[in-house]
């Protein structure tokens, strides 16, 4: 039986267009991607990369700032956005990660897994996975910025979830 890999991307991409999933993911036995990403994609890595550095460093703010002025997309995002990043970081490690401290345990952060069903390999890296330290329930909060609108009917397709 051949092996069918699935994972997010593969996946949006071949709502937008199959062409793009093909291109994107399976050309060559790889894909190819673009040269340069789009500005909103910079910011969005650039943001992640900083939460992955703070919530490893249990509350490293500044550690999380120096880091992401380090990052080859850095220079690309504008003065604004640059400090767009930086205020994101300081509020969610001032006020969203202690509290998440108090009431979770930290599982996993950017960790790979892999789960195969029936042949179908569906790979997976969360951003950050907790266990809630009253019921060891497993949460898994999605790290997102977007250029468009976020609005509840998305859930439907957040395929990280």
């Amino acid at each position: 039986m051949n092996l069918v890999v699935v994972d997010r991307t593969r996946i949006e991409a071949d709502w937008k267009c199959p062409r793009k999933r093909y291109w994107l993911t399976e050309y060559g036995g790889h894909g190819i991607v673009p040269a340069r990403a789009a500005p909103a994609l910079n910011l969005g890595i650039v943001v992640h990369e900083g939460l992955e550095v703070l919530t490893d460093q249990d509350g490293g703010i500044q550690a999380a700032c120096e880091y992401i002025e380090q990052l080859e997309a850095w220079p690309l995002l504008t003065t604004e956005q640059q400090q767009l990043c930086r205020s994101l970081l300081w509020g969610f490690g001032k006020v969203v990660w202690p509290d998440w401290l108090q009431h979770f345990d930290k599982v996993a952060v950017e960790q790979e897994l892999e789960m195969e069903h029936q042949g179908v390999v569906y790979m997976m890296r969360p951003d950050l996975l907790l266990r809630e330290k009253t019921t060891g329930d497993l949460w898994y909060p999605d790290f997102k910025t977007y250029a468009a609108a976020w609005g509840n009917r998305k859930w439907m397709h957040a395929l990280q979830q």
